[in-house]
């Protein structure tokens, strides 16, 4: 299976493509895509993914695009922030465990540093830890994976240098505070899609 995201990789508002060369298992997916996702796509988002797949696999556009992720990642190990090496041409991952050492992992560091540097600086950012991979699937019991990572990732053809360099200055002034940022507790927990719905508050 062959899976990809339209919006992240083809420069496109919605849409992805999603591919198999097994005729069982594409009737399977056909079924349950048709069913969460609606039928059809418009005309004009796929002439949007036909462009943006052409566009994307330009040599200049992905040289531009990836420099401009390792900048981030280069400027934010300056700083001396604990980033993941090598940095790729999508996001920068910071290691939450040693960013937010004096919180545990049931206290979900990573989602406390996400809600303090927005706080701080207004960037959105993700939490890559025990809110979004914290729930064994099968018994529905809570896990501390083993890393907490805060993920910055960089959307396509919207941000300028100095855009970027506001977000790396703004989570350097976060770094400094950092020994006063509060673990988080539920206030609410869903079933499901925790990171986009789960409410939270700061452990006194």
């Amino acid at each position: 299976i062959v899976y990809v995201s339209s919006k992240r990789d083809h420069i496109a508002p919605s849409g992805g493509l999603l591919m198999t060369n097994d005729q069982t298992v594409f009737e399977k997916l056909k079924v349950l895509w048709e069913l969460n996702e609606g039928i059809g796509i418009a005309a004009r988002d796929i002439a949007l993914i036909a462009r943006g797949i052409m566009e994307s696999v330009d040599e200049y556009y992905l040289s531009s695009r990836i420099r401009q992720v390792q900048d981030l990642g280069r400027q934010l190990a300056n700083f001396g922030l604990p980033i993941f090496l090598p940095v790729g041409g999508h996001a920068v991952h910071l290691d939450v465990k040693k960013f937010l050492s004096h919180i545990s992992s049931d206290a979900f560091p990573a989602q406390a540093l996400a809600a303090a540097y927005y706080v701080d600086s207004g960037v959105r950012s993700m939490e890559m830890g025990s809110v979004a991979l914290g729930i064994d699937p099968a018994t529905q019991k809570a896990l501390y994976p083993k890393l907490e990572m805060l993920r910055l990732a960089v959307p396509r053809r919207v941000y300028t240098q100095e855009h970027l360099e506001y977000a790396a200055f703004s989570l350097k002034k976060t770094w400094d505070t950092r020994h006063k940022i509060k673990g988080l507790k539920f206030v609410y927990e869903p079933g499901i899609l925790r990171s986009f719905k789960a409410r939270f508050a700061p452990i006194d």
